[in-house]
């Protein structure tokens, strides 16, 4: 697989592994953007990949770890959307990264310094998974979850 795609070609690409009906990517991405490059990388902007991160959407682009090339169809389709839905965010929300940046430090005030229970690190992923982006990211990634549950369920016709 080479080292960047246009996220489109890829999607149609697994879409295609997945032998999902001609209508499954409208039905799964539902309107988000898939006009953005995804660059496989051994490594992750940031360091994120330390802490278990394979994607990362920085200013239009989404690096995803070199590994998640020969995931699952359904993994790496799936993963594509919930980095879409930040593509989405960053293009409506004009100061997307200040509100981003201020939930997960309030989010590490909440759940990383006190007493919440857990390791420092399961404190950090929860404090990562309250912030309002990622839970819409994550809700939108579930909801496609089923739906293509049920796509790929169907007998072919």
């Amino acid at each position: 697989m080479p080292h960047t795609l246009i996220a489109a070609t890829l999607v149609d690409s697994l879409a295609t592994q997945l032998a999902l009906p001609p209508n499954a990517v409208p039905i799964l991405f539902g309107g988000l953007p898939l006009d953005f490059p995804i660059l496989f990388r051994p490594t992750l902007p940031f360091g994120v990949h330390r802490q278990g991160m394979v994607g990362i959407t920085l200013f239009q682009k989404v690096y995803l770890q070199e590994a998640m090339a020969t995931a699952t169809p359904q993994s790496l389709l799936l993963l594509i959307l919930h980095e879409a839905v930040h593509i989405r965010q960053q293009r409506n929300q004009r100061l997307f990264y200040a509100c981003y940046g201020l939930a997960y430090l309030w989010g590490m005030l909440r759940f990383g310094f006190g007493r919440s229970g857990g390791s420092w690190q399961q404190r950090l992923h929860r404090a990562y998974r309250q912030i309002p982006a990622e839970r819409q990211a994550y809700a939108a990634e579930g909801r496609a979850r089923l739906r293509l549950r049920k796509m790929l369920m169907r007998p072919p016709v």
